[in-house]
């Protein structure tokens, strides 16, 4: 399960990049929004790579979790700041 978070995390990375590279964003103007595991997601990327995104709405209990989502799996996947 934590391979399969840790891969969310990527892809919504790699969508936030084709956006600015498309020029449909600037870059740390995208917007994260997420519910549930797909708010652990956001929080995540929002964690990993600060700078990229403008603001995230995150709809989820990341307390706990979110310790141990960014320091357990997407932190093993190796954080790119």
């Amino acid at each position: 399960m934590r391979r399969a978070k840790a891969t969310s995390v990527s892809d919504l990375e790699a969508c936030a990049d084709w956006l600015a590279a498309a020029g449909l964003a600037a870059p740390g103007c995208v917007v994260l929004r997420g519910a549930s595991a797909g708010g652990l997601a956001a929080g995540a990327a929002l964690v990993r790579r600060p700078k990229r995104y403008g603001a995230a709405v995150l709809q989820a209990r990341v307390g706990p979790a979110c310790d141990w989502f960014c320091c357990g799996a997407v932190a093993a996947a190796g954080a790119r700041g």
